[in-house]
């Protein structure tokens, strides 16, 4: 079978609610500390053994908006328990003045270390021109250069207590560093890819922003689109108690006995409730308007239960659910068990291809003008994508 070229991502675990992430909840899942906060060592540590991104909390003493965050976003338990089970999370005080040993580097906070050492400077500076003064005394003849040394002290006396007040708020190097040197407080820092590429967040997140970002990444999304925009708004509508209804889908064995009368093409959706790209493309891709005309015109179109209990038969075989797992999405994956995931049948009920991964709706449609005009016959999907984008860019200069 031909297959679209995409990347698998792993089985991530979270937990949702119907109503979707949309406010702080009312009750704590862990108390006041939800979230299994670690050091940034603790982190890099076990991160080594289990490869999950790292989340960063980076707060200083002073940032109300972080303590804000920790009374009730990160108290949200939706939130905790998504960040406790797809990422390593971290909290980091930008000013510490700690010694942080990170990606096999050591990193100090070189601002404090300057600013001590000017200041032992400043203090050394001071008591030179202090005991000048006191060997000068109130002698008439060094009257003019008590004046200068007098005129000295104030100025390094200022100097220092200028000093004394950055010396308070310095920037650890490690964090100038994860945060692309654009400081502001909160930023909430995502290190992925093995810990080779990040993604500051800044400011205030309620829960569904912030889970917004998180399954984008938690989930491997960026693996598929870099429109981080356009998946939040998906996922926004999606979880929204106001938006557009969500369409119905048929069961197994209702969607076949339809696609038996309709001679159409068959879609089934498998999708793992657990993950938030999986809703996000099951209520937002698929209920876009341009992908809901498409698909009633083409396809039937059905969603498979991975979990279905009752035994399914499908050209004259019998699939039963083993050990928790049915195995017919499992067969008709091809053991590639990835959610979200497409399966396409042909108008007699065989299986074309299975499409894993999460697709934008201008993404989703030109897979399926290749599945129903069946240009996997004849030639590869990136041959035909290409085509496709021509053809909609010379539709829209011959309508202007």
């Amino acid at each position: 079978m031909l297959l679209i070229g995409v990347v698998s991502t792993s089985t991530v675990h979270g937990q949702l609610i119907d109503r979707g992430p949309l406010k702080p909840s009312t009750n704590t899942a862990h108390g006041n500390d939800a979230i299994k906060w670690l050091t940034m060592e603790e982190a890099y540590k076990a991160s080594k053994i289990i490869d999950k991104p790292l989340f960063i909390d980076v707060y200083t003493s002073w940032c109300g908006w972080c303590v804000r965050m920790d009374k009730t976003t990160f108290r949200d338990p939706i939130v905790a328990s998504y960040i406790n089970a797809n990422f390593h999370p971290v909290k980091f005080n930008a000013e510490t003045n700690d010694s942080i040993h990170f990606l096999e580097r050591t990193y100090n906070n070189s601002q404090s270390i300057y600013v001590k050492k000017m200041l032992a400077q400043s203090d050394s500076t001071i008591k030179v021109i202090s005991d000048s003064l006191k060997l000068l005394g109130s002698n008439e003849k060094y009257r003019s250069k008590v004046s200068l040394l007098s005129q000295r002290l104030q100025q390094e006396t200022a100097s220092k207590s200028q000093l004394a007040k950055q010396a308070r708020r310095t920037t650890h190097d490690l964090a100038i560093e994860i945060m692309n040197r654009k400081l502001s407080y909160p930023t909430f820092v995502l290190l992925f890819d093995s810990l080779k590429n990040n993604f500051p967040i800044k400011g205030y997140q309620k829960p569904n922003q912030l889970l917004s970002v998180l399954s984008f990444f938690g989930e491997k999304v960026y693996t598929k689109t870099n429109d981080l925009g356009g998946y939040q708004k998906l996922f926004y509508s999606s979880f929204s108690s106001q938006g557009q209804p969500v369409r119905k889908f048929g069961d197994f064995n209702t969607t076949i006995k339809k696609a038996e009368v309709s001679k159409k093409k068959t879609l089934f959706l498998v999708t793992n409730d657990q993950l938030y790209s999986s809703q996000v493309f099951e209520k937002g891709s698929f209920n876009d308007p341009s992908v809901v005309a498409y698909l009633s015109e083409h396809f039937e179109v059905g969603k498979m239960n991975l979990y279905e209990s009752d035994s399914l038969t499908f050209n004259g075989q019998v699939f039963k659910n083993v050990n928790g797992v049915h195995q017919l999405p499992i067969s008709m994956m091809q053991n590639q068990v990835t959610f979200p995931s497409m399966i396409f049948l042909d108008e007699n009920q065989k299986l074309i291809m299975s499409i894993p991964e999460f697709f934008l709706p201008s993404e989703l449609l030109p897979i399926l003008h290749f599945i129903e005009l069946e240009k996997y016959k004849t030639g590869d999907y990136a041959t035909f994508r290409k085509e496709y984008q021509r053809n909609l860019i010379n539709a829209g200069k011959a309508g202007q």
